[in-house]
């Protein structure tokens, strides 16, 4: 439990819909397993890629993911991205101007 001296840090998780949530325990439930394994074959990426309803490649993503997180079903959230099409992904501040 954190006291007012200790930091905390909120990970996303406080604004997670109830949907994201359960798709984070599933995705969970069944990448935890593989990634406890040192290798993967594309049968059990597969399988796990059926059960989720992603590419096998997004297994492999999620695998590594996974495995760079601390074991919380929280690794499993999504992240989004705060860049993309028409959008800067790097502050003015970094960018410098035009």
């Amino acid at each position: 439990m954190c006291t007012e001296s200790e930091p905390f840090t909120e990970h996303g998780v406080l604004t997670v819909s109830e949907n994201e949530w359960e798709l984070a325990r599933l995705r969970s439930k069944i990448i935890a397993p593989l990634a406890k394994l040192e290798t993967i074959s594309w049968k059990l990426a597969d399988n796990a890629a059926n059960k989720l309803k992603i590419s096998r490649r997004q297994v492999y993503s999620l695998i590594k993911q996974y495995r760079q997180g601390n074991g919380f079903v929280s690794d499993m959230l999504l992240n989004k991205s705060q860049g993309g099409k028409g959008k800067s992904r790097l502050p003015e501040s970094v960018r410098g101007k035009s």
